[in-house]
């Protein structure tokens, strides 16, 4: 049985969702260039939209498939010497402790470390 990885699931759950985003666009497109001219030009034009259960179905049913894990990979092991090194950081990370709050201006950026926020005292 063949499974799809997450990240692929991803992917194919953002390119589902795209393509669903511009397929429901297409009838409105079309029917704003499909008018010929010798229809009254004051008139509007009628789109038809697909029925509500029809949008966003294959988006749901790629979450079900995420949330039920039914086509999970499986569980990687990691290597001992990368396992060693993240437990030192693990460990090393509670050799400070965790200020209440920063102070500092932010650009919203996104980026803290080049915003020079210090701990507050």
């Amino acid at each position: 049985m063949n499974f799809i990885r997450p990240s692929r699931l991803l992917r194919i759950a953002s390119t589902g969702a795209i393509a669903l985003c511009a397929a429901s666009w297409m009838p409105v497109a079309g029917a704003q260039t499909t008018a010929s001219p010798s229809t009254d030009a004051g008139a509007p034009t009628q789109v038809q939209n697909p029925a509500n259960g029809a949008i966003g179905t294959d988006t749901r049913s790629l979450l079900a498939i995420q949330r039920d894990g039914s086509q999970a990979g499986a569980t990687l092991q990691m290597p001992g010497a990368q396992a060693a090194l993240a437990h030192a950081r693990y460990l090393k990370s509670f050799e400070h402790p965790i200020p209440e709050r920063f102070v500092g201006q932010s650009s919203g950026g996104g980026n803290v470390s080049l915003l020079g926020l210090t701990p507050s005292k």
